[in-house]
């Protein structure tokens, strides 16, 4: 059996009320729109969908403008929350300022092998322009790796062996613990492993708690060995791991062009993985949004069409009970009247209920507000930093007293 509409329903049973209903369900060809404050989005974003799927009636409708209502400037008492400030990641490995140690004269040569295997650690790196930034020792006290700024302006990590000695900064001291555990390998990790040049010795990931070396074998095979900072355990985890190259001495005392060359061509292939690796985020955060937006239209289309149903119903209902009431104040309401009656008041108490329901509903998407902005505020926040450091580096040679190193 066809269920009839609540116009055709109570038209059978008030036929005297038929033109008062028409005419409001005629009415109802405009949206009735709601008290109920509807989120809106941005007035620069505008959908450009022309429909969009109807989950309740499986139907195609048309979309409707989500109308943005200017707020009126409301004085708070309370002082307002400083936007949260993005948190700054400094490794141990690299200071802030330094000192580059080049030779005195301008013009001088390389010192040749024989006589650079004299020098001490320090003045052998100096005389090939390499800086001595922090020391990596292990819990037997040796020394493993040096941690160096090449002329390249690069990071680089210098293997050492036990018979290069040199007298250790505690200051810039970097201990570390052999990890014999599992060695797990990412994505991105194994992705640099594979590209990275057989030139150099091989590259190391930092991950905010734990150095992480991959080194070429001369088999030709790569060795992993994890070392984790002592000092360091309590810091996070770094989303993504910072990638350094490791060189050795020897070769940098033997070939020294060539291992800078290498370094240059290694690291190019690290930052064109790290590109992928940033521009796949921002796809994400991008996707993320427009999922967002998608969701919110959507939302805001049902919500209010389901107002607009629940106002229409009410209004037709309405008019129905004033009819009966009169009866009813007359006198003159029978019993087939009076049962008609109770159904109007019970399903005019069902669109009342539903109508606060959906409220509580609504409202408590209050709760992720803050969470949004807060999104919004880091991505701003990232912008301005990128955008200030675009127009300090752009195009432009850096004087040394502008920059966080000193010569």
């Amino acid at each position: 059996m066809n269920r009839l509409s609540i116009k055709d329903s109570l038209d059978l049973l008030i036929p005297n009320s038929r033109d008062e209903i028409t005419r409001l369900d005629k009415k109802k060809r405009k949206p009735i729109r709601s008290p109920l404050k509807i989120p809106s989005l941005n007035p620069e974003e505008k959908f450009t969908n022309k429909n969009f799927y109807n989950p309740v009636e499986g139907e195609v409708v048309e979309d409707k403008k989500i109308e943005v209502e200017e707020k009126p400037k409301v004085e708070k008492v309370e002082e307002e929350e400083e936007p949260e400030k993005v948190e700054e990641f400094k490794s141990p490995h690299t200071p802030t300022r330094f000192k580059i140690e080049t030779p005195r004269r301008p013009t001088n040569k390389f010192t040749n092998v024989e006589e650079i295997s004299k020098l001490d650690l320090y003045e052998r790196l100096k005389d090939k322009r390499y800086t001595l930034l922090k020391y990596l020792v292990d819990d037997r006290e040796n020394l493993i790796y040096v941690v160096c700024f090449d002329p390249n302006g690069q990071i680089i990590f210098l293997e050492v062996k036990e018979n290069d000695k040199i007298s250790l900064e505690e200051k810039n001291i970097i201990r570390v613990t052999r990890d014999s555990g599992e060695v797990i390998l990412d994505a991105f990790r194994s992705s640099i492993i594979e590209k990275m040049m057989l030139e150099v010795k091989g590259v190391v990931f930092y991950d905010g708690q734990s150095y992480f070396f991959s080194l070429h074998k001369d088999d030709g095979s790569i060795e992993n060995i994890k070392y984790d900072i002592v000092e360091n355990k309590d810091n996070k985890k770094l989303i993504l791991s910072e990638t350094y190259t490791v060189i050795s001495l020897e070769e940098l005392e033997s070939e020294t062009n060539f291992i800078v060359n290498s370094t240059k061509e290694n690291y190019q292939l690290i930052q064109q993985q790290q590109q992928l690796v940033t521009e796949n985020t921002i796809d994400n955060l991008i996707t993320s949004v427009n999922n967002l937006l998608k969701n919110l239209k959507r939302f805001t289309n049902i919500h209010n069409k389901y107002i607009d149903n629940l106002i229409h119903d009410w209004g037709v209902l309405a008019i129905c009970s004033t009819d009966y009431y009169n009866k009813y104040g007359e006198g003159k309401l029978t019993q087939d009247e009076k049962d008609t009656y109770d159904k109007i008041s019970v399903n005019m108490f069902a669109r009342f209920q539903a109508f606060n329901k959906q409220l509580l509903m609504v409202n408590k998407l209050n709760n992720i507000i803050p969470e949004i902005d807060k999104s919004s505020n880091i991505i701003n926040k990232i912008s301005e930093d990128l955008d200030s450091s675009n127009l300090q580096l752009a195009d432009k040679i850096i004087d040394m007293e502008d920059l966080n190193i000193t010569i």
